[in-house]
């Protein structure tokens, strides 16, 4: 209810609000698979103007759900769900990673990631992380109780109870022994 957001130094408010939907892309906690659509299809819905089969390949690899969809009898023509004949039901972790393979294939400079890995094993969520740090030219805000996430973040923002209680690199928290420190120490056991 006060302040505003400043984006590059203007505030939020002076922008054509088309124009800035343009540049997000969003993957909250919550997410969608639509059964009446195929596995490309789902992941192109991440910008409805574009049809591109190599980016969607590339986004499913990058989300790590290429090789399961290569498995698939349809692979990326597979109808999603059991509503309709011949579709595959998928885990809820397969479906988290084709909602983020959508929200890749999307490609908007600016990304709001929501645990966007809660649903995902240790294994497949440390190559997702890694495959997000090569997107050198995006802005990533990633929310997570992970400290594993974030570990690598340029910036790390600890909230508690609606407020700001640290922030810094993950070097400095440990190095400043808070409440940081104390999270992280009790998730590394």
């Amino acid at each position: 209810t006060q302040g505003e957001v400043l984006v590059n130094g203007v505030s939020l408010k002076e922008y054509n609000l088309r124009s800035w939907q343009k540049c997000l892309g969003i993957l909250l906690q919550e997410y969608s698979m639509y059964s009446e659509e195929t596995v490309a299809e789902n992941i192109m819905l991440g910008d409805v103007f574009k049809h591109d089969q190599a980016i969607v390949q590339k986004s499913a690899e990058e989300s790590t759900i290429h090789e399961f969809i290569e498995s698939l009898p349809k692979q990326y023509d597979q109808r999603v769900g059991t509503e309709f004949r011949g579709g595959v039901e998928f885990s809820k972790g397969q479906k988290q990673k084709v909602a983020l393979a959508r929200v890749l294939y999307r490609n908007a400079p600016f990304l709001i990631l929501d645990e966007p890995t809660a649903s995902v094993d240790a294994l497949s969520e440390d190559s997702i992380f890694k495959n997000l740090r090569t997107h050198e030219t995006q802005t990533r805000l990633i929310v997570s109780h992970k400290f594993s996430n974030v570990r690598d973040a340029d910036h790390i923002i600890l909230l508690e109870s609606g407020s700001i209680l640290e922030e810094g690199t993950h070097e400095e928290l440990i190095a400043a022994g808070g409440k940081y420190k104390e999270l992280f120490s009790l998730q590394a056991k």
